[in-house]
């Protein structure tokens, strides 16, 4: 099945918890991802009532939960803490992969297929590989091409992450037959 992953923006680290709910329900209402993160960027936190309220709207929709903080300790803690069903490692946490108990699931932000490939040889189960189209202030793109040519193992386990900011790019992304893609702009959009 394919999947979809909202990746929270950095914006909604700003929003009071009213305002954060009813964003993030609009998005689940019109966009019904598989998944989603919340996701931290530099050091401003969340509150525990923000956290409570993510996971769940994700309960509610039927939406896996994932946590995305700047400090893989404290992401671990927190998913426990507030029951996301799993953690999001950024690309410099990787090493942490190996903490993470079983029953939660864990993503890891790669950038090549030898980062996915070392994060899938520590247990984590799922990456994001990016970014797969142009994207501001990221890399040049992987391609389609870099995509096409992955194995059918790696592919099982990759969301493409990226400039997907359409329904034109979601459909070439789902001929690549990968596990699905993540989005912060797609989602965003109505």
């Amino acid at each position: 099945m394919f999947e979809s992953y909202f990746i929270t923006p950095e914006s909604w680290q700003t929003l009071g918890l009213k305002e954060f709910k009813e964003r993030f329900k609009q998005v689940l209402k019109t966009h019904s991802p598989s998944l989603a993160c919340l996701r931290q960027v530099g050091d401003r936190s969340f509150s525990p009532e923000v956290y409570a309220a993510f996971v769940c709207l994700c309960k509610d929709f039927k939406v896996g939960a994932y946590v995305n903080l700047k400090n893989p300790k404290d992401c671990l803690d927190c998913a426990l803490r507030h029951g996301f069903q799993g953690v999001h490692l950024k690309s410099k946490a990787l090493d942490f992969a190996p903490q993470i108990p079983t029953h939660l699931q864990s993503f890891y932000s790669a950038h090549s297929t030898k980062q996915v490939q070392k994060a899938l040889d520590l247990g984590v189960d799922f990456c994001t590989l990016s970014p797969l189209f142009a994207t501001p202030n990221k890399p040049p793109p992987l391609g389609l091409d870099y995509f096409n040519a992955l194995s059918p193992t790696l592919k099982a386990h990759i969301f493409a992450l990226g400039g997907i900011i359409s329904s034109n790019e979601v459909e070439l992304v789902k001929n690549l037959h990968i596990k699905g893609f993540a989005s912060i702009r797609y989602f965003l959009n109505p």
